[in-house]
């Protein structure tokens, strides 16, 4: 029997806490694996948390670009704690838009690297949320060897589809 699988999820936001046994079960009758994305700290534990409830939970934590100027040591820590356990690391990226200054987007970047270089220190594949941002993105990318790159939220133009499926990456609408 074929397994369907969500690349790409936030089971950890307060908005299906409540509905999470029911999703558990639905994603076990239906054979539905998820990538259970992070946001932060908080929300990197809540995922790790749920993928002890299920095996259908593939647990990605990392720390979302919106949240880049937050503590990030204890993000880079917990993703070194469970590099065993996780099965990649995300939500992860940029985006000009949760930023007010070149400095915070500089800021922004230095996270997306270290996380990217976690990724590539421990194999894993990460889910980068690329809005706005692919020409960036996809100018770091190669300085890294990453197992597998989803970008989410892709909103490039075909040059940079092309140049995206140039590196073997996945892409989200």
């Amino acid at each position: 029997m074929t397994w369907i699988y969500d690349a790409h999820i936030h089971l950890s936001d307060t908005e299906y806490e409540n509905d999470i046994p029911l999703i558990l079960n639905c994603m076990k009758k239906l054979r539905i694996k998820a990538c259970c994305v992070s946001m932060d700290y908080l929300s990197s534990k809540k995922t790790l948390e749920l993928a002890k409830q299920s095996d259908h939970i593939l647990p990605f934590i990392g720390m979302h670009p919106e949240k880049a100027q937050d503590d990030t040591e204890s993000i880079f820590r917990l993703i070194g704690e469970n590099n065993e356990t996780i099965s990649g690391i995300g939500e992860i990226g940029l985006d000009r838009t949760y930023t007010n200054s070149d400095e915070e987007f500089v800021k922004q970047e230095q996270v997306f690297r270290t996380q990217l270089s976690y990724a590539e220190k421990f194999r894993k594949p990460v889910s980068i949320h690329s809005r706005k941002t692919l020409d960036e993105i996809l100018e770091i990318l190669p300085s890294y060897s990453i197992l597998t790159t989803l970008l989410h939220w892709f909103d490039g133009n075909k040059k940079q589809l092309q140049k995206a499926m140039d590196f073997d990456c996945y892409v989200s609408f």
